[in-house]
């Protein structure tokens, strides 16, 4: 049993040329938010290397994380950009999990997390600040 198939061979496919204006486009080329959020990851993932390689210890790499994560969307805003608020809520746990650390605070972090988190929350519905929406 042979199969064929209606694919070119190797020698009859020819390099896709990118540089030529076909209308096609790689993605993030020319998106700066694709652009900072690669190049905060860059930087993120420098400095966690840093931390393990130099033995800073968790604290200090959990504010570098948050002063890196914040940086981001400063650049993001100077870029007339939306800002993210869910990496700006994740720059504040980092850094909170760092101060806690380095400050050897012997409450647990997590669970003083969670009750301020759902506090928000209900003030937020109840006081109208965060509508509540079905989706139908």
């Amino acid at each position: 049993m042979k199969i064929t198939t209606d694919a070119p061979s190797t020698e009859e496919r020819r390099p896709v040329d990118f540089e030529e204006d076909d209308g096609l486009e790689i993605i993030g080329k020319h998106d700066p938010g694709a652009q900072l959020g690669a190049a905060g990851w860059g930087f993120f993932l420098i400095w966690l290397g840093i931390v393990f390689w130099a033995d800073l210890g968790m604290g200090l790499a959990l504010i570098g994380m948050g002063i890196i994560t914040l940086a981001a969307q400063f650049a993001r805003r100077l870029a007339k950009l939306r800002l993210e608020g869910f990496w700006i809520g994740a720059a504040a746990l980092f850094m909170a999990g760092g101060t806690w650390d380095l400050l050897n605070i012997s409450l647990p972090l997590a669970p003083l997390l969670l009750v301020a988190a759902g506090l928000m929350l209900i003030v937020g519905v109840v006081s109208g600040a965060h509508p509540h929406r079905r989706h139908r």
